[in-house]
């Protein structure tokens, strides 16, 4: 799901997460159990799990370092040598998700 397909940064604009317009109500609630809800680091990928109710299944990257009250899962990780790209990342941007090869 993640890598499937393009993403496209939402238009509400958050100094703490670029969230994506493509995920969240693709898929029931119930398809994102709470697992690995430790605090959250820039660069994070997360996925609002069924605590969220409604939102559940929604993806964000991470931009600020942030507590996780159990409601959302990280999921993945930006690698350090492309977090710069997160910059240049406005509001209604399409952007794709890679996964890594190590």
């Amino acid at each position: 799901m993640v890598f499937a397909e393009g993403q496209t940064y939402r238009g509400d604009h958050s100094a703490y997460q670029i969230r994506s317009t493509n995920e969240r109500g693709k898929q029931p609630a119930s398809d994102f159990p709470a697992h690995h809800t430790e605090p959250i680091k820039a660069g994070d990928l997360l996925i609002d799990n069924v605590g969220y109710d409604r939102y559940a299944g929604g993806l964000q990257i991470a931009l600020k370092p942030m507590v996780n009250d159990g409601r959302v899962n990280v999921v993945g990780r930006i690698v350090p040598e492309e977090m710069f790209l997160l910059a240049s990342l406005k509001p209604w941007a399409g952007f794709r998700l890679v996964k890594a090869n190590h």
